[in-house]
C-alpha cells in the first residue's frame, strides 16, 4: 500500500514484486544497514547473554488463537527490556522469543516462548504472566482476519 502511494508502482502486485525483488537480492537488508548505521549502531556487536533461559510451556493441547501483544511486551518491559520511565535502564541480554504464532497446533507441555532473565525468581514469576498472554482454543479459527481493513 505505502508503496503504490508512494508512486513506486502503479499496483499492488507491482509493490509487492518490487518489494520480494528488494528483499532477495539484499537490497533491503543493505538499507537496514545504512539505518543502524545512522543511527550510531554496530552490526558487529554482539549482544549479551541473559544468566536465564526458561521455558514457558503449554497447559493444553490445541491452537494458538490470540497471543496478546501488549501483555509481551509488559513481560518484556518488567524483565528490563524496555523503559518503565525514562530514566530507567535497558538491559539488552534480556526479553523473550516467541516459539509459536496464531494458528499453530500446540501440544500440552510445548513450548511456546523463552523468556531471557537475569533475575530467576523475576523471571518465573513472568513466566506465568506470559502464559496468559495466548490464548489455546480446541480449534484454530481461520475466520480472524490479520487485517480488519484498509483506509485509503
Amino acid at each position: 500500500q505505502m508503496v503504490v502511494l508512494a508512486g513506486f508502482a502503479e499496483s499492488e502486485e507491482e509493490a509487492k514484486k518490487l518489494l520480494m525483488d528488494n528483499v532477495s537480492s539484499g537490497k533491503a537488508f543493505e538499507k537496514f544497514k545504512e539505518f543502524v548505521s545512522a543511527q550510531g549502531g554496530n552490526l558487529d556487536t554482539k549482544l549479551p547473554e541473559a544468566k536465564f533461559v526458561i521455558e514457558v510451556k503449554s497447559k493444553n493441547d490445541g491452537y494458538v488463537s490470540k497471543i496478546h501483544a501488549e501483555g509481551v511486551g509488559n513481560v518484556a518491559m518488567k524483565l528490563g527490556a524496555g523503559r518503565i520511565t525514562k530514566e530507567s535502564k535497558i538491559d539488552l541480554s534480556v526479553g523473550v522469543v516467541l516459539n509459536k504464532k496464531r494458528g499453530d497446533r500446540v501440544l500440552k507441555g510445548e513450548t511456546l516462548a523463552f523468556i531471557h532473565a537475569n533475575d530467576l525468581d523475576l523471571g518465573n514469576e513472568e513466566a506465568e504472566e506470559l502464559l496468559n498472554c495466548f490464548v489455546i482454543a480446541d480449534e484454530y479459527n481461520k475466520d480472524i482476519p490479520l487485517i480488519y481493513g484498509i483506509i485509503k
